[in-house]
């Protein structure tokens, strides 16, 4: 039996990974119009079910989490984002920790019944140039969603840099550090961040975006896990001596946001620990997430308690939480 040389080996290993990465980047990066492309940048032109809440809404539900999946970034003054869009999520019943020396959360005091109510909720956006952390926490359901922009309203310099300085002003991203990014002038320039970076992908998405959301009621208790997976992450890279530096492969916006549900048992998890080739197989895409969550509200039959038992998120949901994803109030 011939022996096969370990360089030889090497090179085939090395071809088949880069094969296997050039697919995977033709599938995510091309196909037109009509083909994967188009679902990964979510175009308003397609037809999407909507279903808005009316007023009585916010008082039947204590708490839950909306994620969301932006649209390209697209903005007159600083171009175009990637493809892939951002993820983001909403969180009812989880607020911000004012005096925390960087991004925290706390439980909201009250049970609001108003999106207006400054005790309402927070959105949670992760960024690839964070460093010191890993998300940041937005409040207000209008700060996160529409920048405090009426219906109908023209979007103009002067409210840009209204909202600007609103997030200043508020100590937003008090303890954030950011790497090096595109536009900056210094890497602690904040002003610059938000202008460039912040305003359309942190907050104020739909400045610079088309928002596509899920909402799903959850218990306080379900809530109280989330908040504590959050926090913990941010604690990890504030705290320890490791940076975050996002991957679109291994840790970007939307394994952040699966994962935080994940500890409430929403559904599996995804590794950000993977190695190499493997992670292909730990993708997080913002469309996708959408849309499995979206999907998760209405499968299956609830009253087969076997099919319960069969999946093991649902099981411990069920059995931890007494509860299901298919439980009225979702959006």
């Amino acid at each position: 039996m011939k022996c096969v040389a370990p360089r030889f080996v090497r090179t085939m290993v090395g071809r088949v990974i880069a094969f296997a990465a050039a697919a995977l980047s033709t599938l995510l990066g091309g196909c037109g119009d009509d083909g994967i492309i188009a679902r990964l940048m979510l175009k308003p032109g397609h037809i999407i079910i909507e279903r808005r809440p009316d007023a009585a809404y916010e008082k039947l539900f204590r708490d839950y989490v909306e994620l969301c999946a932006g649209s390209q970034f697209r903005a007159k003054l600083t171009g175009e984002g990637g493809i892939a869009g951002h993820a983001a999520m909403y969180l009812k019943g989880a607020c911000r920790e004012d005096d925390a020396p960087y991004p925290q959360l706390r439980r909201c005091r009250v049970a609001a019944t108003s999106l207006d109510d400054p005790e309402h909720g927070v959105g949670i956006s992760v960024n690839r140039w964070f460093k010191s952390v890993n998300w940041v926490a937005i409040p207000g359901y209008h700060l996160f969603f529409d920048g405090n922009l009426k219906p109908d309203e023209r979007l103009t310099r002067t409210q840009f840099q209204a909202v600007e300085r609103q997030a200043i002003d508020a100590s937003i991203y008090r303890g954030v550090a950011f790497h090096h990014f595109p536009g900056a002038q210094s890497d602690t320039d904040l002003r610059d961040f938000l202008e460039w970076h912040g305003i359309g992908t942190d907050f104020a998405l739909q400045f610079a975006r088309t928002v596509f959301c899920a909402r799903l009621p959850v218990t306080v208790a379900m809530m109280d896990q989330v908040i504590a997976f959050l926090n913990d992450k941010n604690r990890e890279y504030a705290e320890g001596k490791a940076d975050y530096n996002w991957s679109v492969w291994a840790d970007n916006c939307s394994h952040t946001l699966r994962n935080a549900l994940a500890a409430a048992n929403i559904w599996s998890p995804l590794s950000v620990r993977a190695i190499k080739i493997r992670q292909i197989f730990n993708l997080a895409i913002p469309a996708n997430e959408f849309v499995n969550l979206a999907e998760l509200m209405t499968q299956d039959d609830i009253g087969d308690y076997r099919t319960i038992l069969s999946d093991g998120p649902r099981r411990d949901a069920f059995h931890e939480f007494h509860w299901l994803p298919t439980e009225p109030g979702a959006l």
